[in-house]
């Protein structure tokens, strides 16, 4: 159950990219989240909202909508903040994407694949659903 939830509607545009930094910024802050989380949560959030404005074609609607909660886990198991990013375009499940080959030289790797996988891995838990025409992709981590 979210004790705290607070959501953004900004439009899928490379220049709303501090805007959308700012906003979970400032989310986290209110939130109470530790700041040794502060460099995972902006990297994760630049990912996914770039791999919206720049592959989410054609959207039904232009604007992604981005939400910040806090969440109990359990009696004992702490708490966690996630973050879930909605978006409009085509159905793109990230988490059935294949790991990229890591043992491949840099040079002999096809481009693209490892900001998908950089999110699942600094992350506690991601999930993804298709509801009402639109992506939702949620990424948590233990506070």
């Amino acid at each position: 159950m979210a004790q705290t939830d607070s959501s953004l509607s900004i439009a899928a545009d490379f220049g709303n990219l501090s805007a959308v930094k700012d906003f979970v910024r400032r989310q986290a802050k209110m939130l109470r989240v530790p700041e040794r989380l502060s460099g995972k949560l902006e990297l994760v959030v630049e990912e996914l909202f770039l791999n919206i404005v720049n592959y989410a074609h054609p959207k039904l609607k232009e604007e992604v909508d981005i939400r910040c909660s806090r969440h109990s886990i359990g009696d004992t198991q702490g708490e966690m903040i996630c973050i879930a990013i909605q978006d409009w375009g085509p159905p793109f499940n990230p988490l059935e994407k294949d790991n990229p080959a890591l043992e491949q030289n840099v040079e002999e790797r096809p481009i693209g694949g490892l900001g998908v996988y950089l999110v699942t891995q600094m992350a506690d838990y991601c999930t993804y659903a298709r509801q009402n025409e639109n992506n939702c992709f949620t990424v948590c981590f233990h506070l």
